[in-house]
């Protein structure tokens, strides 16, 4: 297991996982969402190769309709 830091709090995940895996694991879908890891946005296209380490800071911002 590596910790990681996910807007500002500790998660614990397995290592190796990739953003890909984060988001299956809390249970949030790729759509309407970016994801920035250690100040630098990752494309889409790049979930599933990139792999977090132990330390890493994950921001995950959520897109909200309405008005």
């Amino acid at each position: 297991m590596i910790s990681v830091k996910l807007n500002s709090k500790e998660k614990w995940i397995k290592k190796g996982s990739s953003v890909s895996d984060l988001l299956k694991f809390i249970d949030l879908k790729k759509d309407g969402i970016v994801v920035e890891i250690n100040l630098n946005i990752i494309k889409k296209d790049r979930y599933e190769d990139t792999i977090l380490k132990s330390g890493d800071s994950v921001e995950i911002i959520t897109f909200m309709g309405g008005g």
